[in-house]
């Protein structure tokens, strides 16, 4: 893990035949980041989302074999609980500073207030 980043890059590949929406193939492909047509929207306004390597704007269009990457803000888990019955949880990330780390611990800058989560 590179210091300061604890968020990894997604990328996926258009393989359609014909040119899409990118905001339309973000949520088709990516819905454990994506949940709404709104939150693709977003991401492609503040330049959180890149084609071939170059930051998309919010009309923008894929085409085959174009590589889509981002790094996400949030990821939706589906949760069972003892009784069986599945629901979703919506894990948050959040960018905190890293000092220091080896391959056992890491000193952070955690601000106030931020649940750590060891199961994230």
């Amino acid at each position: 893990m590179e210091a300061g980043s604890a968020v990894p890059t997604r990328s996926y590949t258009y393989d359609g035949a014909t040119p899409q929406s990118l905001a339309a193939f973000l949520l088709r492909e990516c819905r454990e980041h994506f949940c709404a047509y709104g939150h693709c929207k977003r991401a492609l306004s503040k330049g959180r989302v890149k084609v071939d390597g170059v930051v998309a704007h919010a009309g923008a269009v894929v085409a085959a074999g174009q590589v889509v990457s981002f790094e996400p803000t949030h990821e939706v888990r589906l949760m069972q609980d003892a009784a069986g019955s599945t629901h979703r949880r919506i894990v948050y990330y959040e960018r905190v500073p890293v000092v220091a780390e080896t391959d056992h611990w890491a000193v952070v800058l955690k601000p106030p207030g931020l649940v750590m989560d060891s199961e994230a």
